[in-house]
């Protein structure tokens, strides 16, 4: 019998790679996607749509007894203020879970953050178990999304990915954007330091994580080494073959500019693409977790390395006039 996955957030960027990576391996998908949703990335494939939000879930209850894997991806990592945070990312993640309390499930897949977790005080990757430590709304707001799934009654896991890139994404393609026309933004005068996946193998990875035999834990997700910004910035040059000018920008000097944008944004009544939090977020040197509990525990390594999935990246959005 084949399995039936519902997938939250289908269409965004995690959301559609980890369908696409469920349909390769023949698996009924379920695709829960707003009324308003942007259906780019899921137009004609062999899934199921359905309609509606982690605040309106009655379309999925006439599916809840078919469903055998729910792979949680929706959310949000922008708001106009930390209730909109918890609203979408907490009560939302509630609302799920309620609805799955006495099915069949097999297992509930999280994708949280690393920045649930918070930032590293030295090079040495953070483990899972460690005392987490969010900065931001939005780090606290996965932090205890993290602990109501923790403590429901199914089989689950709680996966925490570095910072993604990859094919589909908006979120760092204004770094690859100003690199290919000679700019690399660089914050602070200390290197920095940060763990990070593609997206295509994080999907395969969420989808691998499904039917492992491990459960009930919390697991990092990312390249084996740390990214440092240095090495992202030399490796740009050398696929684009041009001079890459570095722009520092003042730690003191992001935060006034997230405070401003902040200020603005509240008084026109829309959300901030970057404010306060996300200066504090971008300030910070170590952004490092573990990766010995992927390797060890769930048995699984990236197929292949963060230079050759910058390389793809770059491909992809020349292939589709992104560069």
């Amino acid at each position: 019998m084949i399995d039936n996955y519902l997938v939250t957030g289908a269409n965004g960027f995690i959301g559609s790679l980890v369908v696409d990576s469920l349909l390769q391996q023949g698996k009924n998908v379920f695709a829960l996607v707003r009324n308003n949703s942007n259906l780019k990335w899921l137009k004609d494939k062999n899934i199921q749509l359905i309609y509606g939000s982690l605040d309106n879930l009655e379309n999925v209850k006439p599916i809840l007894d078919k469903i055998n894997y729910v792979i949680h991806a929706a959310g949000i990592v922008q708001a106009k203020n930390k209730k909109e945070f918890y609203k979408i990312n907490v009560i939302g993640t509630i609302n799920l879970c309620k609805l799955f309390k006495n099915s069949q499930l097999k297992k509930f897949i999280y994708i949280s953050s690393l920045t649930a977790a918070g930032p590293s005080s030295s090079i040495q990757p953070k483990l899972e178990d460690e005392r987490s430590n969010p900065i931001t709304d939005y780090g606290i707001s996965k932090i205890e999304a993290e602990s109501i799934v923790a403590s429901s009654s199914f089989d689950y896991l709680i996966l925490r990915p570095g910072a993604v890139f990859g094919i589909r994404d908006k979120a760092m393609y204004s770094v690859f954007k100003m690199a290919s026309k000679g700019i690399f933004v660089k914050t602070g005068r200390k290197e920095k330091f940060v763990s990070m996946i593609d997206g295509p193998q994080l999907a395969n990875l969420i989808v691998y994580s499904a039917t492992s035999v491990v459960k009930k834990q919390i697991i990092n997700c990312a390249f084996q080494e740390p990214i440092s910004l240095d090495k992202f910035n030399k490796l740009l040059k050398e696929i684009f073959k041009k001079n890459i000018i570095t722009l520092r920008v003042p730690d003191l000097m992001l935060k006034f500019v997230g405070f401003l944008n902040e200020t603005f944004s509240k008084f026109l009544g829309i959300t901030p693409v970057f404010d306060r939090d996300k200066a504090k977020d971008i300030s910070q040197i170590y952004w490092v977790g573990s990766t010995l509990k992927l390797k060890n525990k769930l048995c699984w390594e990236p197929k292949y390395n963060f230079e050759e999935a910058v390389g793809q990246t770059i491909d992809w959005y020349k292939k589709n006039n992104w560069l």
